[in-house]
């Protein structure tokens, strides 16, 4: 009996680590970033340079893990932020992308005269940005059932030449994956867990099988009293 009761517990330990490494990818789903938070965040960068504050942030923003897909005005917001962030460490050519992907996101979108005059080197790079032809973009390898979303709108490329805030949702509309992406960056890597895939589910059909068969093996012995295989 002891030796029968390891044989369970072993199988019952294997049988869920199966499980959680088979399903995963859908639990990486719920994220609790609003859009509104990122906002937040980006609108300080925008209160610490007017203020010329030496505390002001010196990486980008993260989005991450949002809950929900950004509005245009949001991603340029976004954008707008990490462009002030980069010329801030001395990439101009890094802030200048970003000016970039906030003028195609929202054509609205600029930079407050307060907090690039005409002196200062946002205000250049700002026009800089907005005599640039448009970005090219590039086919993006999106899993089945699943929609793209590129500065809030929904796509089926991503931008090769700038940045972009890429979402991706599942077919509840439920945000898996978003993050700031790097020009052609290649996302398939990043999205080969997003999705359970039908081999998912056969497998795990085959493993409930094995279980119910294994278990099968071990117990009706002990209540029909005939020797393990003669049934």
């Amino acid at each position: 009996m002891p030796l029968l009761a390891s044989r369970v517990t072993a199988l019952f330990l294997t049988v869920l680590s199966l499980l959680a490494g088979l399903l995963s990818p859908a639990a990486k789903a719920a994220c609790p970033q609003r859009p509104a938070h990122a906002v937040i965040a980006a609108e300080e960068v925008f209160e610490q340079l007017a203020e010329r504050s030496p505390n002001l942030r010196r990486t980008e923003l993260s989005v991450a893990c949002l809950n929900a897909v950004p509005t245009p005005a949001q991603s340029a917001t976004i954008y707008g932020a990490n462009a002030i962030i980069q010329l801030q460490i001395g990439d101009e050519p890094g802030a200048l992308l970003w000016l970039r992907a906030m003028i195609e996101a929202d054509a609205a979108a600029q930079l407050s005269p307060t907090l690039a005059p005409p002196d200062h080197p946002l205000f250049a790079l700002e026009v800089e940005a907005r005599v640039l032809p448009p970005s090219a973009w590039g086919a993006a390898p999106i899993p089945r059932r699943h929609t793209l979303w590129v500065d809030g709108v929904e796509a089926m490329s991503v931008p090769s030449e700038r940045p972009a805030l890429v979402a991706l949702t599942n077919e509840r509309g439920e945000v898996v994956w978003s993050d700031l992406v790097a020009p052609g960056a290649d996302l398939r890597d990043e999205w080969r867990g997003v999705q359970v895939s039908s081999r998912v589910y056969a497998a795990l059909g085959i493993t409930a099988g094995l279980v119910v068969g294994y278990a099968a093996v071990l117990f009706v012995p002990l209540f029909t009293g005939m020797p393990p295989g003669a049934y």
